[in-house]
């Protein structure tokens, strides 16, 4: 059995996948909770870092820079994915070719960076399984 099956949901522990500006992750300090915070967008993830400093220092929020991908190995060769950063709603930015397209399609404009892969089964071994 995989030593992830056995391991139990950590109670104090939320992840925020798409931490974007930290909504859900201030909602979720402020009840007490320890957070792991996934953000692809570098500009969102500074933001975060900034705004969420004393927070981080003490060791209640950790940010993991990158995009979460089905299969990590498929990145590129330096460990990047394509990501479509929205220039005009930074809430869709994607990995996703189609939700790229769906915002040209919608009269938005992407920008297309090279973000770190985030092997999410890796960062659950790490951080822990977590209750939310």
């Amino acid at each position: 059995m995989s030593k992830l099956l056995q391991t139990p949901k950590d109670p104090n522990l939320i992840f925020d996948v798409g931490l974007h500006r930290g909504q859900d992750t201030s909602f979720y300090l402020k009840k007490g909770y320890r957070v792991v915070a996934f953000e692809a967008d570098p500009e969102n993830a500074a933001f975060c870092r900034e705004r969420f400093a004393e927070e981080i220092a003490d060791g209640r929020l950790t940010i993991v820079e990158g995009a979460i991908t089905e299969d990590p190995a498929a990145s590129e060769p330096d460990g990047k994915v394509r990501f479509y950063r929205n220039e005009d709603h930074s809430l869709w930015g994607s990995t996703s070719v189609d939700w790229a397209v769906r915002n040209k399609v919608m009269g938005t404009t992407n920008e297309i960076i090279g973000v770190t892969a985030v092997d999410f089964a890796k960062c659950i071994e790490k951080y822990g399984v977590p209750y939310f």
